[in-house]
């Protein structure tokens, strides 16, 4: 089971990439232009760059570069060989990084999902939306 926070962030973190790698490059473009693109430049891109390698998961570098479909074929999602319905299912089960209305109070819900492998239909989903003590 993954914790959602962890995935929350990286969402955050990937759309903080994508908004600032444009505007560096813009800034980048815009320094050449004027003749004012150093080497320190250069090197500060490098830098990005490796740090953009070391702690985005190819996927989604991947997504960044070529969009959804690209980052989808780095999922493990329902890579089994193919078969005949109802004979392998995959389950998930995460809390959703959503704030909604229980009882007065705002929760993240968690939900849980089966999908029959061979047709990639969900065949089980819970969401369970009252709170759970213990």
């Amino acid at each position: 089971m993954s914790d959602d926070r962890t995935g929350a962030h990286r969402a955050q973190a990937v759309r903080a990439v994508e908004v600032s790698r444009v505007a560096a490059v813009q800034r980048l473009f815009g320094l050449e232009a004027r003749g004012e693109l150093t080497s320190r430049h250069v090197r500060l891109v490098g830098e990005a760059l490796g740090a953009i390698r070391r702690d985005l998961t190819a996927g989604e570098r991947a997504g960044l570069r070529q969009g959804e479909q690209a980052r989808r074929a780095h999922d493990v999602f329902a890579k089994r060989p193919p078969t005949h319905r109802n004979v392998v299912w995959e389950g998930d089960h995460k809390r959703v990084p959503v704030q909604v209305g229980v009882e007065g109070e705002l929760v993240c819900p968690w939900v849980t999902w089966f999908i029959d492998c061979a047709t990639k239909v969900i065949v089980v989903r819970r969401q369970p939306m009252k709170r759970i003590s213990g």
